[in-house]
């Protein structure tokens, strides 16, 4: 697993209370945790890890691991 995508699985285990491990193609859809609420949780934690802060459009365009990764690249 890549330092990049470690990083983000620890804000995943987080956020989610849960351990999980994702890959590139994770998303909402193949990760039964990744509800409503942990969404919400998912973004305080990845807001809180890299010293961002999501738009409302933003965080309703997140669905995967790709969209938070292209995000992060955005912003960094």
């Amino acid at each position: 697993m890549s330092t990049k995508l470690e990083r983000l699985n620890n804000v995943f285990n987080r956020a989610f209370d849960v351990k999980v491990n994702i890959n590139i193609h994770t998303d909402k859809k193949n990760l039964d945790s990744w509800d409503s609420f942990n969404h919400l949780n998912l973004i305080v934690e990845i807001e809180s890890e890299y010293s961002i802060k999501f738009s409302i459009d933003e965080i309703n365009s997140i669905s995967s691991v790709k969209d938070i990764f292209n995000l992060l690249d955005e912003k960094n």
